[in-house]
């Protein structure tokens, strides 16, 4: 598994469903035992902009983006998408 299940937890608080939730950690599409961090992809980009895009919602709606339960948070450096090397804080790599 590409994230540690113990980084996945611990770090990205993937099962915590709130704002704490890294914004960067995604599923495997083909494989839901899977975790990747997309912090060193270029498809952060895309994450930065989707999250910029809702703040800017919620805050012309007046609500409190923390509030609704999605992944706000940019819980570590990053680890580029490893499809077989196990990374995480835990791992050291």
């Amino acid at each position: 598994m590409p994230l540690t299940k113990r980084q996945v937890k611990d770090i990205c608080l993937w099962h915590t469903s709130n704002f704490r939730t890294c914004r960067y950690c995604t599923q495997d599409e083909l494989d839901q035992t899977k975790f990747y961090c997309l912090k060193q992809s270029s498809k952060k980009a895309i994450v930065d902009t989707e999250v910029k895009e809702y703040f800017k919602k919620m805050k012309t709606s007046n609500q409190d983006p923390n509030k609704q339960g999605l992944p706000l948070g940019d819980n570590c450096k990053g680890y580029p998408i490893m499809k077989y090397l196990e990374q995480g804080l835990d791992k050291g790599v």
